[in-house]
């Protein structure tokens, strides 16, 4: 279940590797979760900015909303779906709006722009656009992403701290048997959704 998976998770997160953590992050066969948050002002994402997340929300916060994302959804981040005139329904976040079209953020990082004039229907729900990933990632690796997550503070001597940490765990991974692409990329094992 998938409260077990948050208790399997938080029970990790004190011996999260951050380096595997990072490469979850922002690793497209893993996580992904750069391509549709932020870190900084910069990079263009549109789901929230995740740059200080360690500084304004708990271990648990962050765990329970990889795992359970629709639990809490952050002000303007609910799912839009959008009928179209050839039946389709896209649904992502509203990313931008004028007279004549709309954007949405879709699951995939990517962006669609919809004339309004192909638009029969459009309605928001009470989900998250976020897609969970308790399917994607075990324990482990969503220990490893949180722990990753809760380094993301204000402040330059947080960053040289989570600097060193990243390297320590570097320096001890080199001499663990598998490299850590192939740890991030192994299927869970097992998991219940």
């Amino acid at each position: 279940s998938r409260s077990n998976l948050i208790k399997s998770t938080l029970g990790l997160v004190e011996g999260g590797n951050v380096v595997r953590g990072e490469i979850l992050f922002k690793h497209a066969s893993g996580a992904g979760c750069i391509k549709c948050h932020r870190l900084n002002e910069g990079n263009g994402g549109f789901a929230p900015n995740l740059g200080r997340v360690g500084s304004r929300a708990t271990v648990r916060h962050l765990a329970e909303s990889m795992i359970e994302p629709d639990a809490v959804i952050t002000e303007g981040f609910q799912q839009l779906n959008v009928l179209t005139d050839d039946g389709r329904v896209h649904a992502g976040v509203l990313i931008e709006e004028s007279g004549l079209s709309l954007t949405l953020g879709l699951v995939d990082g990517n962006q669609l722009v919809l004339p309004k004039s192909a638009i029969e229907q459009r309605k928001s729900r009470p989900v998250s656009a976020m897609p969970s990933m308790a399917p994607l990632l075990n324990a482990q690796q969503l220990a490893d992403l949180t722990a990753y997550l809760m380094t993301l503070r204000d402040g330059k001597l947080k960053e040289r701290r989570a600097s060193r940490k990243n390297k320590k765990l570097r320096n001890k991974q080199q001499s663990a048997p598998k490299p850590p692409s192939a740890i991030v990329m192994e299927k869970p094992r097992g998991q219940a959704d």
